[in-house]
């Protein structure tokens, strides 16, 4: 006698509806425990955690507006472009024999005057004489002092007037010199009456080539 259910196979589709079947049991069962975790009712329902959602970054909009004007330029640009002072320019003397001092443009300081050389006479013009009735003063020191003298008499050469006046005075040439800019200053009681005003102008006294004296004026 034979046994009919040990005989009797299983379809796949059995098979699949079998797996289905366990899977839906499993389901329901996990949700049980999960609500009895959560409180112990199986009616209340499961809390659902946020889901953390990323910052994100605000973007920036770019407000500037597109602009014709140059680029800003440094302060080292903007103070080169700007007009800067002349600097006084300076001049070495050379030595040749019996003390004669010789300029850079060939004028000859020689011994003679009241203060035993040429180049002292012209340099009392470096500072002011308050007791004189009127005192050109020169800006600047020694070396600055023959560079401007050696400026005139260049410019005399190659300059007419207004700018450079040539008179002769017997054996001497006198020059009178717009350097236009300021050389020094017009001191002694009548500059100090005027309040020291601004000399741009050199008087310029020469013998051939040697000085006999130079200073600032005003004409």
């Amino acid at each position: 006698m034979s046994d009919d259910h040990s005989n009797r196979r299983v379809t796949p589709a059995g098979r699949s509806r079998l797996v289905a079947g366990l899977l839906i049991f499993g389901c329901v069962v996990a949700v049980q425990l999960i609500r009895f975790q959560f409180g112990g009712d199986p009616n209340v329902p499961v809390p659902q955690e946020p889901i953390p959602v990323p910052a994100v970054a605000p973007t920036q909009t770019d407000t500037t507006e597109p602009s014709d004007s140059p680029a800003p330029t440094s302060p080292q640009d903007a103070v080169s472009s700007e007009p800067q002072e002349r600097q006084p320019a300076t001049a070495v003397l050379t030595e040749l024999p019996g003390g004669t001092l010789q300029s850079p443009a060939g004028l000859l300081y020689e011994r003679g005057s009241a203060e035993g050389h040429r180049l002292d006479h012209v340099l009392r013009h470096s500072e002011d004489m308050p007791s004189r009735p009127i005192h050109g003063v020169f800006d600047g020191g020694r070396d600055e002092i023959v560079a401007v003298i050696d400026e005139a008499w260049q410019k005399a050469q190659t300059r007419g007037p207004p700018t450079a006046v040539t008179e002769q005075q017997g054996d001497r040439t006198v020059y009178t010199v717009d350097l236009e800019r300021r050389i020094g200053y017009i001191g002694g009681r009548a500059g100090q009456r005027q309040n020291h005003p601004p000399a741009r102008h050199l008087k310029l006294v020469l013998e051939d080539r040697s000085v006999i004296t130079a200073y600032p004026l005003v004409p």
